[in-house]
Order: structure tokens, then C-alpha cells, then sequence
């Protein structure tokens, strides 16, 4: 967890390709052949912060996001077709990631 300038470029990169591109390239992917089959579900992993930010998760909820929003893309573009797409945004879990530190002084 860092704030947004003290980011490493190369973790925003790797997170966004796991979290973002790697969706974007297997829906796009898959889709011609669901598209003969005339039926396909594609259901996307999107977590709460798909539609609420919290600090120092700059690619995670930028990534989460924009899974969001390609979700609803396909959605629209594939209504009628026999495939959906939806997207589960799980609430929090509580995990050492949600804790913020503790500072504590001897003033």
C-alpha cells in the first residue's frame, strides 16, 4: 500500500495487466465463440472497490474500476445475444490489507 507518488510503476503495471487486461483479453477472446453458440455467461471478479476508493489502493481500485465499467460494456454490446456478463462486487473482508497502522506516541 503507497500513496499514488510513491507508487511503483512496475506494480501498476503488473496489477493492472492481471486485474484489468487479462479479463479484456480472454472476454475478447471468448466471445466469438459464444457468439456462434448463441449463449455464453462471462462473470467478472470485481470486489467493492470496483465501486468505492479507499487511499493508498491506487491500482487496485483503478484496476477494479475500470472491471466494472468493462463489464457494462460487454453487457450492452452482448444484450440480446444469449450472453451475459455481471460482475460480483464482494463486500470487505477483513484481512491485514483493511487495517490502517496504528501510530502511537509517548507524548
Amino acid at each position: 500500500m503507497s500513496s499514488v507518488e510513491e507508487f511503483p510503476v512496475e506494480k501498476w503495471d503488473a496489477l493492472l495487466g492481471v486485474l484489468l487486461s487479462a479479463p479484456f483479453h480472454l472476454t475478447r477472446v471468448l466471445l466469438p465463440d459464444m457468439r456462434k453458440q448463441g449463449w455464453g455467461r462471462i462473470i467478472n471478479l470485481a470486489s467493492v472497490h470496483s465501486l468505492k476508493a479507499s487511499p493508498f489502493k491506487a491500482a487496485y481500485v483503478s484496476a477494479k474500476h475500470g472491471l466494472a465499467g468493462l463489464t457494462k460494456v460487454v453487457a450492452l454490446e452482448t444484450a440480446g445475444s444469449g450472453i451475459t456478463c455481471n460482475a460480483i462486487s464482494p463486500g470487505f473482508v477483513d484481512t491485514p490489507s483493511e487495517h490502517k497502522p496504528v501510530i502511537v506516541s509517548n507524548v
